[in-house]
């Protein structure tokens, strides 16, 4: 499975929401309002000779609330960063290391409050 995907059933597993319902990964839908997105990135050169990928994560957390985007980017963070050696649909996960705290990125254009947070994951390669 991408990357992107894995993540977002481990944030379903944390209880942050469903994937397909609220939580989505790969791209952000215009609803609803209250959601959380992962989208993969660039991340690092994977290192072959040791089987093992280093993508880059972001999460999006929009919520129509201020205060609520921001504890569901500080509980992602908790939960989350910093956690490692356990498999997500058949893929072994070694480390996910944040690589920024939760960043506040204002409002979209419907006044619904945006943070992200990034990521750097260590996982077997697949395949």
């Amino acid at each position: 499975m991408p990357t992107d995907k894995d993540i977002a059933d481990k944030l379903e597993d944390f209880g942050y929401g469903t994937v397909g319902e609220d939580i989505f990964y790969s791209y952000m839908p215009a609803e609803p309002v209250d959601c959380i997105s992962v989208i993969q990135t660039g991340g690092l050169k994977p290192a072959p000779w040791e089987r093992l990928e280093y993508p880059g994560i972001q999460i999006i957390i929009r919520n129509e609330d201020p205060d609520t985007a921001r504890e569901i980017a500080d509980g992602i963070l908790a939960d989350i960063g910093g956690i490692g050696h356990f498999t997500i649909n058949d893929t072994i996960y070694h480390y996910i290391e944040p690589t920024s705290s939760p960043n506040d990125v204002g409002m979209d254009e419907q006044n619904r409050k945006i943070f992200t947070i990034s990521f750097i994951v260590t996982k077997d390669m697949e395949g």
